[in-house]
């Protein structure tokens, strides 16, 4: 009986010398993964910096640790999840393949492909990455009918050439627009070249002053010999 005692005694020695901690799992987004407390001594205290602490999903990056607070941060990186995407027509051929990848933990909406010929059944899923290994996305597609093909390939011709006529119309627009600001140049040339520039006009009249000075002058001989 004595023997157990001291092994009572051992145990709650051993209970009594832990100390209570908080862990905080952090992902890059600053989001918050976890906040739990645990029981640890201060031997496992010091230790748990190394452990790796695995949370599902997410690679351990580094940890920190607030002594005041007792507090483990924990910094976690998302890990990458792929999507196997398949489309295939309603016999179950399959017709395109493809992947895509993305975060755990995000989801979006996926919008399939256009195949020419088919139809799509669905017009998007949303892709959750909840699980590292994810089913395959399958998408099924209807086949056209002939007429339907030829009328959407109709449709694609129309709208190519109104796209064409379109930017025709907008070339030939700024080719007018530049016409008329030639001809404008043009007249702007001939008018400047019918008025007399400054320069000139002086020179015209100073020769016209010179003249009348000089006709003034023989005339005053001319009338002193009649004299």
């Amino acid at each position: 009986m004595a023997v157990d005692k001291s092994k009572k005694r051992s145990i709650r020695k051993e209970i009594s010398s832990t100390e209570q901690y908080r862990l905080r799992g952090i992902d890059a987004h600053s989001k918050e993964l976890f906040n739990k407390t645990v029981d640890l001594t201060k031997e496992d205290a010091a230790d748990f910096p190394a452990k790796n602490v695995e949370f599902y999903g997410y690679d351990l990056v580094d940890s920190e640790y607030n002594k005041e607070a007792k507090t483990f941060i924990l910094h976690y990186q998302a890990k990458k999840v792929t999507f196997h995407i398949i489309n295939t027509d309603e016999e179950g051929k399959t017709l395109s393949k493809e992947t895509l990848q993305m975060e755990f933990g995000d989801q979006k909406s996926y919008t399939p492909k256009i195949i020419s010929g088919y139809q799509v059944n669905d017009s998007s899923k949303v892709l959750k990455a909840d699980n590292l290994l994810p089913d395959d996305v399958t998408f099924i597609y209807s086949k056209l009918s002939d007429k339907r093909q030829t009328n959407e390939t109709h449709a694609k011709t129309r709208d190519k050439a109104r796209s064409k006529a379109s930017e025709d119309d907008h070339q030939h627009t700024l080719a007018e627009k530049g016409d008329v600001s030639d001809e404008h140049s043009s007249d702007s040339d001939e008018s400047n070249e019918k008025l007399p520039q400054t320069g000139e006009s002086h020179s015209f009249l100073g020769s016209l002053s010179g003249l009348a000075l000089l006709f003034g002058l023989i005339g005053k001989k001319l009338f002193k010999r009649d004299i």
